[in-house]
């Protein structure tokens, strides 16, 4: 995984690290420490491309799904980590893209999506502490919507929308932010425009349910 240019193998290598963590859960735990270093080390790696790096986000993200909040805490991994995700997600809101061109479109989507997916499985389970070291990507989906809702019609969104839907479904559920009214409003309220727009704007209707089913939740469809 060290030549970040051999796309298949990295490929493969970070998709059977995000299934296994998944499959396997707590059962990762014993390994989860020092597979998270390297993947982060690789992220860090100035020479590693970075229009790969979304492969490792999406390991990441299976790593934190599979061993959930509260195991994560306990590694001691999760706080550099999301030293990390910020830092990548703040170069990618500040970053210039010319999103007409298809690879540099193809390229955001898959980081963006990656990331949405990172923050919606390490959000499951997590108690309010979370708030203090990383906050609710909301500023990334603004700023993805603007710039995707100006490209060609011809280049496909649907990873985004659906990550971002995801996203919103998970947090919007989390006892700690849905009794709390400011929060929801920082998430759903101020936001309703996006979700209706990525559920109308979806390609593959199969893929907008968990959009759908939220905005029907909150009677706003």
């Amino acid at each position: 995984m060290k030549d970040g240019n051999q796309v298949e193998i990295l490929r493969e290598t970070t998709s059977t690290i995000e299934n296994l963590a998944i499959a396997t859960r707590s059962g990762f735990a014993p390994i989860a420490g020092d597979i998270i270093k390297i993947l982060m080390d690789q992220i860090r790696n100035g020479n590693f491309p970075f229009n790969n790096k979304h492969f490792i986000i999406r390991a990441l993200s299976g790593i934190a799904k599979g061993l959930g909040f509260e195991m994560m805490s306990r590694s001691g991994c999760l706080n550099p980590l999301f030293e990390l995700i910020n830092g990548i997600t703040n170069a990618t809101i500040s970053a210039n893209l010319d999103l007409s061109d298809k690879s540099c479109f193809d390229f955001f989507n898959d980081l963006v999506s990656s990331l949405l997916m990172f923050y919606s499985r390490v959000f499951i389970g997590s108690d309010q502490s979370i708030m203090n070291n990383i906050k609710p990507p909301v500023e990334l989906i603004q700023n993805a919507y603007k710039l995707i809702s100006n490209c060609p019609k011809s280049l496909e969104a649907d990873d985004i929308y659906v990550s971002l839907g995801e996203f919103f479904s998970v947090t919007s559920h989390l006892g700690y932010i849905k009794q709390n009214n400011d929060v929801m409003r920082f998430l759903i309220g101020n936001n309703v425009e996006i979700l209706r727009s990525a559920y109308t704007n979806i390609r593959e209707e199969e893929r907008g349910v968990t959009i759908k089913n939220l905005l029907s939740e909150f009677q706003l469809i």
